[in-house]
């Protein structure tokens, strides 16, 4: 009998092992992969197990005590079959004192009011800082010191790569001291005010820093200068900018959206807009066409007053994925057709939200139409590039009729479907069991209709639903439930006892979100049985 050779081995377990966990902390699936893995045989363990790496670190959750002892069992099993991992964690975590050998990433967060004095830091564990990777400075009211606290740490490492993030405000010496200075190569700006006159920011050099790779605004008071200087200091190297604000006087949103079609910026990667207010779709479009970055995300609303057209030109192979999503506080639709000749995107995300509400769903002629969206997808090319929906309200009939007629669709989200019957509900469930390829599932809320008193709060058991799907669908990694009414939460030994036999049959699913208002005896037992099967959980 031939065997494989170890290289292959290896290069098949390590995507086994990197498979999607949860998006935000997989260290479950970390867990259960690694158990899995280590009763295979005693040379997987002594030989291929070490050669295995963890591609991306464990990030540790310094405000979620409930998932901290998972997140140190996994480095333990780690650490103790001698799997290749590193650690991103705050200065003061256990991590960084029991595994500083494979600790990447070092985040110091504290106020200034707190630290102690300058050296303390460092002599912490000098020696330490000689492995490290990065080290990220959070929410220091003074530029001075950060800087100070930057050189005085690069000195253990003069390879270490700095982040800023930077929650106060900040005067144009201290902006120019962090574009000249210092070695930062992330810049993240929260929650500020980077509003500096005209005049100062003229006066200011304009290096190309050949560091810095990623801008971030989020939730700031800026001015439309500041944040074309920061682009013009680092055009040739920026991979990443997302840019978030909600109301910025002085910004004029579309300018900016045409000074990024017109910068080159040969490296990035991302860029990351959401903006509040109406704006124009031209320059968008313009955007889309050229711009060099493989993904695109726009959370925008577009001026009502625009004349629109049925077909768009819309075409730009190199975005790997776009995400289009209407802002949550408008009902403008959006005037967008993906067809065959809109772009070559391996992944489409769409979010659909109050436009749809009074709307419908149609399909003619191989084009799925979500009307009053304006939104038209064909069937021959867009819907192999759809793979994530969001509605924050959807009809039973439509919901069922996507999964029907888009089956690469990998993630699906409804704040609220609404149905006609309890055998609506059955009928929904039977169409994701049958369904291909759907791995991320979140249904919050059914209810019947508006004019229908009795239907209006329908009972929903959000038990048998999950033991239904659980039971016939093991392509689903991740499935949540939110319902509202408090009654139908309290869950019996005997359906405790069905999902854990379910579970004993589903080794596929590794995320199960349930809301239940008030712990009971059986929402104690469930969570034991999810934990028993390392499922993570929000109970």
């Amino acid at each position: 009998m031939n065997t494989l050779p170890d290289v292959l081995t290896q290069n098949i377990l390590n995507r086994f092992l990197n498979s999607d966990g949860k998006s935000y902390h997989p260290v479950i699936y970390i867990i259960e992969a690694i158990k899995k893995l280590s009763v295979v045989c005693k040379y997987w363990n002594q030989v291929i197990l070490r050669k295995l790496l963890l591609v991306n670190p464990i990030k540790m959750k310094r405000y979620d005590d409930s998932q901290q002892p998972f997140s140190y069992h996994a480095l333990k099993l780690m650490k103790h079959y001698k799997i290749n991992f590193s650690v991103h964690c705050n200065v003061n975590d256990e991590a960084f004192r029991s595994y500083c050998e494979y600790v990447s990433e070092i985040y110091v967060d504290q106020l200034v009011e707190i630290y102690k004095p300058e050296n303390t830091l460092v002599e912490m564990d000098s020696q330490a800082y000689t492995l490290l990777e990065r080290y990220s400075l959070c929410d220091c009211k003074d530029t001075e010191i950060q800087i100070k606290k930057y050189r005085m740490v690069s000195q253990w490492n003069s390879n270490l790569k700095f982040s800023l993030t930077h929650s106060h405000a900040i005067k144009a010496k201290d902006l120019e001291k962090i574009m000249l200075d210092s070695k930062f190569d992330r810049l993240r700006f929260n929650y500020c005010e980077l509003s500096i006159p005209i005049d100062q920011i003229q006066v200011l050099p304009k290096p190309i820093n050949h560091l810095i790779t990623s801008l971030n605004f989020k939730d700031l008071i800026v001015d439309q200068w500041v944040i074309e200087y920061l682009l013009d200091c680092c055009n040739q190297t920026l991979e990443r900018f997302e840019f978030q604000i909600s109301d910025s006087p002085s910004i004029n949103f579309n300018y900016l959206v045409d000074k990024l079609s017109a910068t080159p910026f040969p490296s990035i990667k991302k860029i990351s807009l959401l903006w509040e207010h109406s704006c124009y779709l031209q320059p968008l479009i313009q955007l889309i066409n050229t711009t060099n970055a493989k993904k695109l995300f726009l959370g925008l609303v577009f001026d009502n007053d625009q004349q629109t057209t049925d077909s768009l030109s819309l075409h730009n192979p190199g975005i790997e994925s776009f995400r289009l999503s209407q802002n949550s506080y408008k009902f403008y639709p959006f005037p967008m057709n993906i067809n065959s000749d809109s772009m070559s995107a391996n992944e489409i995300q769409l979010e659909l939200f109050r436009s749809y509400r009074n709307g419908s769903i149609e399909k003619d002629n191989d084009i799925l139409t979500f009307r009053l969206c304006k939104f038209k997808i064909d069937a021959t090319s867009g819907l192999r590039q759809l793979h994530t929906l969001n509605f924050n309200f959807i009809k039973s009939t439509d919901f069922i009729h996507v999964l029907s007629s888009i089956g690469y669709l990998n993630m699906l989200s409804c704040d609220t479907i609404q149905v006609n019957s309890v055998q609506d509900i059955t009928d929904l469930c039977q169409a994701i069991n049958v369904h291909k390829q759907l791995t991320i599932l979140y249904l919050y809320k059914f209810e019947g209709p508006v004019d229908d008193v009795d239907m209006k709060n329908i009972y929903f058991n959000q038990y048998e639903c999950l033991i239904n799907i659980l039971d016939n669908n093991h392509i689903i990694k991740e499935i949540q439930f939110y319902d509202s009414i408090n009654d139908h939460n309290i869950i019996s030994d005997e359906m405790v006892d069905k999902i854990a036999d379910v579970l004993t049959r589903n080794h596929t699913v590794i995320f199960i979100g349930l809301y239940i208002p008030k712990p009971h005896s059986g929402s104690i037992k469930l969570k034991e049985v999810l934990n028993k099967f390392m499922i993570e959980n929000y109970l």
